[in-house]
């Protein structure tokens, strides 16, 4: 489906490239747990494509990466195989490794913004993600995962 305009104003995200994170901090655990579990299902519906490994890039949380036996596209090895992250030791923000056009779309339409390092080092389409609020937001959160993995498997289906 269509990705929905993200409703508020966008996050206050630190000014610093490492770790980017959004300020003030505030942790809705349940939201967190929800977001945790919605991680955790997307994964396990594809397990022939998809893992769940402690993120290299964070030294903590989860990441989600492609199954060893699948070629992994060039341009994610800049994230270690990393198509996703999520901060969920924080405020439940994450990272994600999208197309160019996905990434265009969730930055236009507000749920995210471009990481500071993305373009340098790391491809453009690198995106912060804002940590969901409630419950719907955690659903679209589910749905930009499965764009990264699609996007990382070069088009597998992702369910």
């Amino acid at each position: 489906g269509e990705l929905p305009q993200r409703k508020g104003t966008r996050p206050v995200v630190a000014p610093f490239i490492a770790p980017q994170r959004q300020y003030p901090i505030q942790v809705d655990e349940r939201i967190v747990k929800l977001e945790e579990a919605t991680v955790e299902s997307i994964v396990a519906a594809n397990s022939n494509i998809l893992c769940i490994q402690t993120s290299k890039l964070e030294r903590r949380g989860p990441a989600i990466l492609l199954q060893p036996h699948i070629t992994v596209q060039p341009w994610s090895k800049a994230t270690n195989g990393e198509l996703a992250h999520f901060h969920l030791t924080s405020e439940g923000s994450g990272h994600v490794l999208l197309s160019a056009a996905d990434a265009k779309e969730v930055i236009s339409k507000g749920w995210g913004q471009r990481h500071g390092l993305s373009g340098a080092g790391i491809p453009a389409s690198y995106v912060f993600l804002y940590a969901p609020r409630d419950e719907e937001e955690v659903k679209i959160a589910g749905e930009i995962f499965k764009a990264a993995a699609r996007c990382a498997s070069n088009g597998m289906e992702i369910v």
